[in-house]
């Protein structure tokens, strides 16, 4: 294949720089990249000046993956990178313009290709065109903008053309290739199609059944673990943070989704779908009930790398002010769903006393499941329950799970395999997770003739002085019951309290440095509606780490260049050094290097057209090779490829 025809690298950069909203930067690249090659200055990098080029530019790659994943998460850092490779590469792309050159050695791109190309005396392993693929990168990072509109299809066909037709040049292509080029044009533009209208599809469906990563993704369903053996894993990553004076406790639990039937293992919310809110007018505030009595208030910040969250909220919030959403909804058992473009969703949420937004008790309040009644009976005569007031009934069974059960997140087969997950937690084991004993409060709270709910969402429980605030992690997810007393809902959690303590037990050794490293992640990242600023010592850190990467990089190559500085550069017949001569006898005899073409294949090339005059020269290019490159080459080895060069150049004189 031939090099990228003219203008062809530079019309795509401007493309690119189009299609993402940075033309300046499009131009920039398309000066670089394809109007270097115009200038009558050309320089002549060697293989491994271009090997320092590309691992330079993986430098610049590894950096910014390392900004974006701090800024953007794990998915945003994946589609920056494609997105901003073509600036990675511009290094290399300049070089290739200045030297006029487009082919390279895939051991430019890979380190493990370098050592066999050295071991096999620098027979390169491959080449590739790097105009095609640096147009590949272009048109890549182009699409990640992903706009709406026949545009980007329309001038993806054209660059294809372009590519074919100039590879092709000065030759006419085929008289089937238009058509056969309209007929694939046309089968991939339905297939975009399809494959728009299905991603939009499957984000909405996504966005509905599965907003996030917690205990509460799911607004209609709860997916409890009450039938799972063996060890749950705790994971300790923060996904979010609560700002409150450490002086001014903010409440213990903090809700995002509510659910009123069970259906073994699994609690779902019947009826129960989201509806949208209406802003304020300021576009920020959503009401969700009439502010009855006193009002306190919290700033919360939520991770969501889908651009939407269950908002964790305390029972009695009745706003949710300063909330950038594009959409909010509501269910009437409280669960609030929001969804915006930034991927962390901050908001402060108002609450006081008896603000009630969630729907009176139901029918489905005091559904007792058949299978479970026998255990339930069973429990609450334990308690001694039966016979006190709805009040004392509730205090009954929180003694009897604090006295005795106890907090697992271990759990045990039991011995009859035809008892229910939640009778063999009350009869047997007796040990569990929050799930188990929020369950089974809701069942017997209902057992009782108490109207009770399901309810799942964070504990607020672990300040940290380095953030000022309380962070939220994934093991802080919690479940636990709400009951309907005195006219109003009512938090009942009968978890033993040192479940905390057990979860914080399953941190590695290295959650601290984890923590700091989420730290700045969040301090980087995107905060929509806030001005956050970075603490003075995050750059001169990242200056000083590039600073000690570089002259690591220096001292580490200093031994390549007293190696090289062992070849003896004698003033030999026909030019400044041995292989300069011998490639200048070569020359002399019709046989001129290629640019690009390793020693090895030039004598391989030159040895089947003229046999006599290639006698010895692929040894000697070896030899050449171990004294330039080979670091445990012997001193002498560079005095040893002079004597062998004059001894070749004598033997090519004529008689």
């Amino acid at each position: 294949m031939k090099s990228a025809p003219p203008l062809l690298l530079g019309t795509a950069a401007l493309f690119w720089g189009w299609q993402i909203d940075v033309p300046l930067a499009g131009a920039a690249v398309a000066l670089l990249a394809d109007g270097m090659r115009f200038l009558p200055y050309r320089i002549e990098p060697t293989r491994e000046q271009f090997y320092r080029i590309a691992d330079f530019c993986s430098v610049l790659l590894a950096l910014a993956l390392a900004w974006m994943f701090a800024t953007r998460g794990a998915a945003g850092a994946v589609l920056g990178a494609f997105q901003w490779m073509p600036l990675v590469l511009l290094p290399l792309a300049l070089a290739c313009a200045l030297a006029r050159r487009d082919t390279l050695d895939l051991a430019t791109l890979f380190l493990f290709m370098r050592r066999r190309l050295r071991a096999a005396g620098g027979r390169s392993p491959g080449s590739f065109h790097f105009g095609y693929t640096y147009l590949s990168i272009l048109l890549v990072g182009a699409s990640i903008a992903n706009r709406e509109g026949p545009w980007f299809f329309l001038a993806l066909l054209a660059f294809c053309l372009w590519s074919l037709l100039g590879a092709a040049w000065p030759r006419r292509p085929a008289p089937a290739f238009y058509p056969a080029f309209a007929a694939a044009a046309l089968i991939g533009y339905a297939a975009s199609i399809g494959l728009h209208s299905f991603q939009g599809w499957l984000t909405d469906v996504a966005a509905d059944w599965f907003s996030g990563n917690t205990l509460a993704s799911d607004p209609y369903r709860s997916r409890s673990s009450l039938g799972t053996l063996g060890r749950l894993k705790a994971h300790g990553r923060i996904i979010g943070r609560i700002y409150a004076p450490r002086d001014a406790q903010p409440p213990g639990l903090l809700r995002q989704a509510s659910y009123d039937r069970y259906l073994s293992p699994n609690w779902i919310a019947r009826d129960a779908p989201l509806a949208p809110l209406a802003a304020g007018t300021d576009g920020r505030t959503w009401s969700l009930a009439a502010n009855l009595g006193s009002a306190r208030e919290l700033r919360v910040v939520l991770e969501a790398p889908d651009h939407a969250a269950m908002l964790a909220l305390p029972r009695d919030a009745f706003e949710i002010r300063e909330l950038l959403a594009e959409e909010v909804k509501r269910n009437r058992l409280g669960a609030v769903r929001a969804r915006m473009e930034a991927p962390r969703i901050p908001y402060t949420v108002r609450y006081g006393a008896r603000n009630e937004s969630d729907s009176a008790p139901g029918a489905a309040d005091l559904d007792v499941p058949i299978e479970e009644g026998a255990a339930l009976d069973a429990v609450l005569a334990e308690a001694g329950g039966l016979h006190l007031t709805p009040t004392r009934r509730l205090a009954a069974i929180a003694r009897l799970f604090a006295t005795r059960f106890r907090y697992s997140l271990y759990r045990e087969a039991g011995s009859d395999p035809r008892a229910t997950p939640l009778a063999r937690f009350l009869l047997e084991t007796r040990a569990g997770h929050c799930e188990f004993f929020a369950t089974a409060s809701v069942l017997l709270a209902r057992r009782a003739g108490i109207p009770a709910r399901y309810a799942t969402g964070f504990s607020v429980q672990e300040w940290s002085e380095r953030e000022g605030a309380f962070i939220v992690r994934l093991r802080h997810a919690h479940a636990w019951a709400q009951v309907w007393t005195n006219g109003a809902w009512q938090d009942f959690d009968t978890t033993p309290p040192d479940w905390s303590d057990a979860e914080a037990r399953s941190d590695g050794t290295l959650r601290a440095l984890a923590d700091l490293w989420q730290w700045l992640a969040y301090l980087l990242g995107e905060h929509p509606g806030e001005t956050r600023e970075l603490p003075w010592w995050v750059f001169p850190t990242a200056l000083a780490l590039a600073v000690i990467y570089f002259a690591a990089r220096l001292v580490f190559s200093r031994r390549e260049r007293l190696i090289a500085r062992r070849m003896v550069r004698g003033k030999l017949p026909g030019g400044d050094d041995p292989l300069g001569a011998i490639e200048a006898r070569l020359a002399g005899a019709g046989h001129v290097r290629a640019p690009g073409e390793t020693l090895t294949d030039f004598a391989a090339r030159i040895a089947r057209s003229a046999p006599a005059l290639a006698r010895g020269l692929g040894e000697l290019f070896a030899a050449y090779y171990r004294a330039r490159f080979d670091p445990r080459a012997p001193a002498g080895l560079a005095a040893e490829f002079e004597h062998r060069a004059r001894s070749w150049l004598a033997a090519q004189r004529p008689d």
